[in-house]
């Protein structure tokens, strides 16, 4: 997987998630069909104001598009990340879910949601205590 900063196709996305065309089908032994996926890559948009977790900024490599806010590339990148895992287009309710469109994305919190869509992804069901 490659991440990068450079200019993204959407003007009004924080980031852009591609999956590569590279792989191969697989079966598992339940007879279950996959893709292994071989490449992926996250752009992050140069034309916006950057910040960690502890608020250390970083301004933009291009020039910016008028927003002088700043994001925290930790939330954009689990975000981003949840594409990679197989996690479909953004949720529509704001708040709900790490991967709803709305930033901040409920903080970047994994949610209850978000654990159900990867068992429902991965099928694995949760363990009986």
């Amino acid at each position: 997987m490659d991440w990068g900063v450079g200019q993204v196709s959407n003007p009004s996305a924080l980031a852009e998630t591609g999956l590569g065309t590279y792989g191969a089908w697989l079966t598992d032994q339940n007879g279950r069909d996959a893709y292994e996926m071989t490449t992926a890559y996250v752009v992050f948009a140069n034309d916006l104001f950057w910040q960690d977790e502890n608020s250390n900024a970083q301004g933009p490599v291009a020039y910016p598009r008028g927003d002088l806010n700043r994001y925290r590339i930790d939330i954009v990148t689990r975000h981003e990340a949840g594409h990679v895992l197989g996690f479909d287009a953004e949720v529509p309710s704001p708040y709900i879910s790490l991967m709803s469109m709305y930033y901040p994305n409920n903080n970047g919190q994994v949610t209850s949601d978000d654990i159900e869509t990867l068992r429902d992804l991965y099928d694995v069901r949760q363990f009986d205590y």
